[in-house]
């Protein structure tokens, strides 16, 4: 570390060599050592210490797994990696997770018939671990085979009831299929199980406000951002739960916080734009548009939010008074209004103002 502090990178990597010699079976000396070369830039000078411990070792999967991990960093290397899978089994050839891998990489390469084979020799010489049936229910629910996929995720189930992971892949698969009522127990399953994992709490809140159960989604999206405050999705999904509940000030009050995290965000600024609008605010609605506009415009990336943030905007000269006194008025002459039989809707109790005969 002293080395390193003082640039001397080539002294560094003989301490690390010189460590390796003292012990050539331990892992920890090797990963330290390519730890440091992939912190200095030199990725290939990594994958050869990869190399150099599988070489030492190639009848564990430590050292295959290690550089897997490395390697699908990068779709580039992809093929790397399935040569990786190879090189294990032509010396493992019953290694249950060289298959299971094997399989995992075939998918991501669209290879998918030839993914199902491999998880199913992992499933033959591991017919008691979980993981390649979840990974053969994710190839089939990709291939469409919907049915087939919930089929393997059950027997997943069995093996693994205590697992999260078979949980979510299933109610995954159903909610693929739009089967949500379905898909409720197994998301509410995975919180039971895993009740720290804030991916799990929003991904619930999704399949709560798809069946609009939007009070319970706000709890759900709610836990999510206590778990991990900076999670932008579980902010925006809340707030939209939000507005349909016709809670537009808590809505602002959710935008207002994730916009401290990211004040730049266009879609963000657009979203509250949206809130400030039911809130009769039009001048900070507009103020968050042409913000949007100009975020959208600099990214040159988004020109659809940019038209969308133009058409939006409200052209306040077209309104008869300022809303704000406009809503002042109306609050001092609804007792006279009820009285002559009008039922008055303000907002943000309503997302309109309306005025309602009770005659008709």
């Amino acid at each position: 570390e002293v080395l390193a502090k003082l640039r001397r990178y080539d002294e560094v990597v003989e301490a690390y060599d010189q460590a390796i010699r003292l012990d050539p079976i331990d892992f920890f000396s090797y990963k330290s050592k390519i730890d440091f070369l992939l912190q200095v830039g030199r990725e290939e000078d990594a994958l050869a210490t990869y190399d150099q411990f599988i070489e030492r070792i190639p009848y564990s999967f430590k050292g295959y797994q290690e550089k897997l991990f490395f390697l699908l960093h990068d779709r580039e290397r992809y093929t790397d990696g399935l040569a990786t899978c190879e090189q294990c089994l032509a010396c493992n050839p019953e290694m249950a997770q060289a298959y299971e891998w094997k399989g995992r990489i075939l998918s991501y390469l669209d290879r998918d018939e030839e993914a199902l084979l491999s998880y199913d020799e992992a499933i033959r010489l591991a017919s008691g671990n979980e993981s390649p049936y979840i990974g053969k229910a994710h190839v089939l629910a990709g291939m469409k085979q919907y049915e087939e996929a919930l089929t393997v995720c059950e027997q997943a189930i069995q093996l693994a009831p205590a697992k999260a992971s078979v949980y979510k892949e299933k109610a995954g698969i159903l909610t693929r299929q739009k089967r949500y009522e379905e898909a409720l127990p197994s998301y509410q399953k995975g919180v039971q199980l895993e009740p720290e994992d804030a991916d799990a709490y929003d991904e619930l809140g999704d399949i709560l406000s798809k069946l609009e159960r939007f009070a319970e989604a706000v709890k759900a999206y709610s836990q999510a951002i206590r778990l991990r405050p900076n999670l932008t999705r579980a902010y925006q999904s809340k707030a939209h739960a939000l507005e349909k509940l016709g809670h537009y000030e808590q809505a602002l009050a959710t935008y207002n916080k994730v916009l401290q995290l990211h004040p730049s965000d266009g879609h963000l600024l657009f979203s509250r734009a949206g809130v400030l609008k039911k809130l009769l605010r039009y001048e900070e609605a507009n103020a968050d548009y042409l913000s949007a506009q100009a975020s959208a415009q600099a990214a040159k990336s988004d020109s659809w939010l940019a038209a969308c943030c133009i058409i939006a905007k409200v052209d306040l000269k077209k309104l008869p008074r300022p809303p704000a006194r406009l809503l002042e008025v109306l609050k001092e002459i609804t007792p006279a209004l009820q009285e002559e039989g009008i039922a008055v809707g303000l907002p943000p109790e309503t997302t309109l103002v309306t005025l309602t005969s009770k005659s008709t």
